[in-house]
């Protein structure tokens, strides 16, 4: 977690047991953590376009505004 505990003793801190995952489940974990960062990625993406094309579509023609979101959408592999 990253806290520190000043009232802990060296010899209290001796004692703790820290798990270690076995290379399988370390795998496992990192493919989540890639790929729950990718979406997140994509996340951030699609909404900039909606936003964008919320805009346009009350500026502009929607068709045009269509056909940017589009282009855009597979831009980010979201299509």
């Amino acid at each position: 977690v990253g806290s520190v505990i000043p009232h802990w003793r060296p010899d209290q801190i001796k004692n703790i047991l820290v798990p270690l995952l076995d290379k399988e489940s370390q795998n496992l974990l990192k493919s989540q953590i890639d790929k729950a960062s990718l979406l997140r990625s994509k996340s951030a993406s699609l909404f900039a376009i909606v936003k964008q094309g919320v805009e346009m579509a009350i500026e502009k023609d929607e068709s045009v505004t269509s056909q940017w979101i589009n282009n855009e959408l597979q831009k980010v592999e979201l299509t």
